[in-house]
């Protein structure tokens, strides 16, 4: 298939004519690791604008560590614009001896260089990211016991064990934690 004004091939038509990608343009990283977006975004430079599948950019940025949500444009004649939003780390779950920063809903963001969320709470057991969220909110309605809850274990997939100052272990029931919890309030108070 040839151009017919310019007998060149229709594939070859715009990166001849100077119609292919020179700038990519990434804003929104905090977290991400760089190089792995540099892995993805080096590989369309050169080629021809209007030929790029933005939404496989997309996709292929959505499977990294830390990004949510990616969104892509083409600004033509020459360049790509990439806006990410990261998840946001809400704790540490720790699963078959392996410690994963997860978001509020359970997601696992990552289990590379999470040194710096250790002060983040920690639960363990093979659900307990799918439970986080109640728990914390729970375990956050007082914060002098918040501060002092060194993790918590879901046991038999449907209740909670909560160690404090590392050495007292409080068994929450399977029904009614959150009575449980404010009687322990209560009583820690009196």
């Amino acid at each position: 298939n040839l151009n017919i004004f310019t007998n060149v091939p229709i594939k070859k038509f715009p990166k001849k004519f100077g119609i292919s990608i020179k700038y990519v343009q990434v804003t929104g990283l905090v977290n991400s690791d760089i190089n792995n977006i540099n892995i993805l975004t080096n590989s369309i430079y050169g080629k021809a604008t209007i030929f790029i599948n933005i939404s496989n950019i997309k996709d292929s940025l959505e499977e990294l560590d830390w990004v949510d949500t990616a969104e892509v444009k083409r600004v033509l004649p020459d360049k790509i614009f990439i806006k990410i939003l990261e998840k946001s780390p809400f704790a540490l779950w720790q699963n078959d001896n392996e410690l994963y920063l997860i978001t509020n809903n359970g997601e696992v963001i990552t289990k590379k260089n999470i040194d710096y969320y250790k002060d983040f709470p920690l639960v363990v057991g093979p659900d307990a990211q799918k439970h986080v969220e109640k728990l914390v909110k729970l375990i956050n309605s007082d914060l002098e016991i918040y501060k002092r809850i060194t993790a918590s274990t879901r046991v038999g997939m449907r209740r909670w064990n909560i160690l404090i100052d590392g050495r007292i272990k409080i068994l929450l029931p399977e029904y009614d934690y959150l009575y449980a919890w404010q009687e322990l309030i209560r009583l820690q108070k009196t």
